[in-house]
C-alpha cells in the first residue's frame, strides 16, 4: 500500500520561507532500503521570476559545476535561458539569454522563426560547458529540424558561436529532438537524440548518437543507432553511465501508450550494433508493469552517491486519459537501473493542471532535487523545483564508491565533512565527499592540468595521504611510471580548503637520493611532538623525520626500516599503547588474479620492532592478516586511515576488485573488530552488506 502521509516537523532546509520552520514533508510508507522525502517547503518557481512575465518557461535541467555553483537551463517563449546559483539554491542570478530564436529565410525567399527547444548542458572533463539544444521551426518546410551545440570555456562568461551538429528533414513529422549529452571516461563526448528523419515514409523514430573526441570541437558526420523498434516510436533518450554499462531511458510505445524502458550496453561494446525491439538489452523500466492504456512518457535518470538509479516520467496514471495533463512520478531502482519500485510524485498537481518535461539533479549525498515545467501553482507553465531528502536504511553495501578509487586516504576536515582521495584512475587525482562515509559525491581533483606536479613528467600521481599539519591541508603523493623504481618518488601539496585546489610545493625525495628502491606510497604520522614519514613497496619499509611544517626532510635526519621486503601501503595507528603497522602484501593490479591482502604488526615503540601474534618480526616478513579475498571481491588492500563514527566505531576503507563488476579498483569499507588488542574485520574478509555508521 502506498499511502501518502503528511508530515509536519520543525526542521530548516534551504529555500525553505514558510514561518518557524514549519515544512510538509510527502513520503509513501516506509519501506526497506532507500526512499525519497519530498519537502514541501522548499518548492521554489524557477521562471519565470518575480515580476516578470512568461507564457510559457519550461524543460528544465539542472547541473552542479566542480565549482559548486548550480546552473539551471529551460526554455522561455522560444530562447533558452541560463540561472545560476551559488548558495546551494537559496537564491538565483537573473536569466541571461544563452541562445535567441532565430529569423530564417530560405533560398526561395520563404521565412519563419526558429525556436530552441530541448536545453541540455554539460561540464566536460577538462572544464568547459557544452550546451545542446533542438532548432523547432515555427512554419513547416522551411527550415530543418537540427541539433546544434554552443560552448564555454569560462563557465557560462560568453558563448562560442553555435555549431549545427545534425540536420532532419523540414516537417514536424520527420524531424530530429531532445539532445541529451555523456562524457566517457576516455573523454569520448557524445549526444544521443530522438530522430524521424531516416523514416519519411512512415511514423517511426529512432534513438541515435554523435560522437566528439576533442572536446566537442569536432563531430562525426554520420550519427549511430542506439536503438529501434520498428513500427514504433523510441524517443527522449537520457544516458547514464553505470560503472562498465552506457544505459539509456527512453520512451518506448510498444504497446498502446509510451512507457519507461532502459536499453543498455557494455562500455567496450558502445553500441556497436543498436538495441532492436526483442533484444536482452531493452528492459521494461518499472519494477509492477502498468496498464497498457496508462500514459508514462518522458524518462529521466540520475544515479545517486550510494549507487541507485533514480528515474522520473510524466503519466496519466490515476488522472484523466489526457497526456497534456500529466504529472511527475519518480521511482528507485537498483545500483544496476533496474527494478525501478517506490514511486513517489514530487509535486501535488490538479487534474486539471500538468507537471512535465521533468528532469532531477543531485544536489548532495541526502538529497536530489525534481524539476519540472508546470501551472500546478499558477496560471501560465514555469519552472519549478523542489528538493527530495534520501532516507537510507541502516544498512550499507560493498563497494561504497564503484568507480576505481585505488589507494584511498581519508580525513574528517574541519568542516565536520569526510574527504578522500585516490589515485588518479581520475587524471588530477580524484577528491570525493562524504558525511556519513557511505554516500560519496565526486567535487572535482585535487591538481589541474596547469598545477600538476612534474617532478616525473610522464608519471601517474599515485597513493595519495592526506593530511592538516599547521593550519593548512598537506597532501603527500607518489609520482612514478610503471616499472621506474629509481626514478619515482614523494611529493607534497597544500591548501587551504580539504576540496583544493592544491598548490604543489614539490619533492621530498626520490628513490636513488634517498637510497630506497620503489619509493612511493608514503603516510605521515605525528609523535612525541615530531613529524615523520614512512613509506617503501616491496623493498622494505623506512621512515624518517620531517621539518616542522611538513613540507621538507628535516637536514640530518637518516632514514630507518622497520619493515621487511614483503609490504607496501604502508599506514601507522596509534591505539592505546600500541603502534599498529597496517601494510599491503601480494599483487595490487592484475584484475580477478591479484592476491592482494592487508596486514598488520604491532609495537610499543614508532620505530619497532612490529610483530606478528607470535612475537615474529615484520622485519623478517611476518603479520597477521586483516582483509583477504572472498566470493565477492579480491585485491583487498592497501587501506586508509582508520577514521571514527559518532558511535567510536572505527572504519577502514581500502581498494578491492569486485568480482561481479571489474571495471576497476573500487572503493570497500569494514568496520574494525578490536579483539586482545588486535584489529579484524568480520570474517577476515569484505563485506558484501553490513550495518552502516553512526552518524
Amino acid at each position: 500500500m502506498n499511502k501518502i502521509l503528511g508530515i509536519i516537523i520543525a526542521l530548516s532546509f534551504p529555500g525553505c520561507c514558510q514561518s518557524e520552520n514549519m515544512i510538509q514533508l510527502q513520503t509513501s510508507k516506509p519501506t526497506d532500503g532507500i526512499r525519497i522525502v519530498w519537502d514541501q517547503g522548499t518548492i521554489q518557481q524557477l521562471a519565470p521570476q518575480a515580476g516578470r512575465s512568461l507564457a510559457y518557461a519550461g524543460y528544465p535541467r539542472l547541473r552542479r559545476l566542480r565549482s559548486g555553483t548550480l546552473m539551471v537551463v529551460y526554455e522561455a517563449e522560444g530562447n533558452a535561458e541560463l540561472i545560476q546559483s551559488g548558495d546551494n539554491g537559496k537564491t538565483w542570478s537573473a536569466p541571461t539569454v544563452i541562445m535567441n530564436h532565430v529569423n530564417y529565410t530560405n533560398p526561395k525567399g520563404e521565412s519563419t522563426v526558429i525556436n530552441i527547444s530541448n536545453p541540455e548542458l554539460i561540464q566536460l572533463q577538462n572544464g568547459d560547458l557544452v550546451f545542446a539544444c533542438n532548432y523547432r521551426p515555427a512554419k513547416e518546410g522551411i527550415a530543418p529540424y537540427s541539433i546544434v551545440i554552443k560552448r564555454s570555456k569560462d563557465l557560462g562568461k560568453t558563448w562560442l558561436k553555435e555549431q549545427k551538429l545534425y540536420d532532419a528533414q523540414p516537417r514536424f513529422k520527420d524531424g530530429c529532438w531532445e539532445p541529451a549529452m555523456l562524457q566517457l571516461p576516455d573523454g569520448e563526448l557524445q549526444v544521443y537524440f530522438s530522430n524521424e528523419a531516416p523514416y519519411i515514409y512512415s511514423d517511426e523514430q529512432e534513438i541515435c548518437l554523435l560522437s566528439s573526441r576533442d572536446n566537442g570541437e569536432t563531430w562525426d558526420k554520420n550519427p549511430k543507432t542506439v536503438s529501434f523498434r520498428a513500427g514504433r516510436r523510441d524517443g527522449m533518450p537520457v544516458p547514464l553511465l553505470v560503472d562498465d554499462e552506457i544505459i539509456v531511458s527512453i520512451e518506448d510505445n510498444k504497446t498502446e501508450q509510451f512507457k519507461p524502458y532502459i536499453v543498455r550496453k557494455k562500455l567496450a561494446d558502445n553500441w556497436s550494433v543498436p538495441v532492436l525491439a526483442n533484444s536482452s538489452n531493452r528492459e521494461y523500466a518499472l519494477k509492477d508493469e502498468i496498464n497498457n492504456s496508462i500514459y508514462a512518457g518522458a524518462p529521466y535518470m540520475i544515479r545517486i552517491p550510494s549507487g541507485e538509479v533514480i528515474l522520473s516520467y510524466q503519466t496519466t496514471k490515476n488522472r484523466t486519459s489526457d497526456w497534456e495533463k500529466s504529472t511527475m512520478e519518480v521511482a528507485i531502482g537498483d545500483r544496476t537501473g533496474r527494478y525501478f519500485d517506490r514511486i513517489t510524485q514530487p509535486f501535488d498537481v490538479p487534474l486539471e493542471r500538468e507537471a512535465k518535461w521533468n528532469s532531477l539533479a543531485v544536489l548532495d549525498e541526502h538529497t536530489i532535487v525534481a524539476l519540472s515545467s508546470t501551472n500546478f501553482r499558477t496560471n501560465s507553465v514555469g519552472v519549478s523545483m523542489i528538493l527530495g531528502h534520501i532516507i537510507y536504511g541502516n544498512i550499507y553495501r560493498n563497494p561504497v564508491i564503484q568507480r576505481s578509487t585505488p589507494d584511498p586516504t581519508i580525513i574528517h576536515a574541519n568542516d565536520g565533512v569526510f574527504y578522500l582521495y585516490a589515485t588518479e584512475d581520475i587524471r588530477n587525482m580524484p577528491v570525493y565527499r562524504s558525511t556519513d562515509l557511505v554516500r560519496w559525491t565526486f567535487v572535482g581533483t585535487a591538481f589541474t592540468e596547469e598545477t600538476r606536479p612534474t617532478f616525473e613528467p610522464q608519471g601517474g600521481l599515485w597513493a595519495p595521504d592526506i593530511n592538516y599539519i599547521s593550519g593548512q591541508y598537506v597532501l603527500y603523493y607518489s609520482m612514478s611510471v610503471w616499472g621506474g623504481e629509481w626514478t619515482c618518488g614523494v611529493g607534497v601539496a597544500t591548501a587551504d580548503k580539504p576540496e583544493g585546489p592544491f598548490t604543489d610545493r614539490g619533492m621530498l625525495f626520490r628513490s636513488n637520493t634517498i637510497g630506497v628502491q620503489n619509493s612511493i606510497d608514503q603516510n605521515y604520522v605525528e609523535d612525541n611532538g615530531k613529524k615523520y614519514l614512512f613509506w617503501g613497496s616491496f623493498h622494505g619499509i623506512f621512515g624518517i623525520e620531517l621539518t616542522a611544517d611538513g613540507l621538507t626532510v628535516k637536514p640530518g635526519s637518516e632514514k630507518r626500516q622497520v619493515a621487511g621486503t614483503a609490504y607496501e601501503g604502508t599506514y601507522i595507528h596509534k591505539r592505546g599503547k600500541y603502534y599498529y603497522l597496517f601494510a599491503s602484501t601480494g599483487s595490487c593490479c592484475e584484475g580477478l588474479s591479484s592476491t592482494y591482502a592487508t596486514v598488520v604488526g604491532r609495537s610499543e615503540n614508532l620505530w619497532g620492532p612490529y610483530v606478528d601474534k607470535q612475537g615474529r618480526p615484520m622485519m623478517d616478513n611476518n603479520h597477521e592478516i586483516v582483509i583477504h579475498k572472498n566470493e565477492a571481491f579480491v585485491g583487498t588492500g592497501h587501506d586508509s586511515e582508520i577514521v571514527q563514527d559518532k558511535a567510536g566505531n572505527d572504519w577502514i576503507f581500502y581498494h578491492g576488485y569486485s568480482v561481479a563488476n571489474t571495471t576497476g579498483r573500487s572503493l570497500l569499507m569494514d568496520k574494525i573488530i578490536w579483539i586482545d588488542d588486535w584489529p579484524s574485520v568480520a570474517g577476515d574478509s569484505p563485506s558484501v552488506e553490513a550495518e552502516a555508521p553512526v552518524f
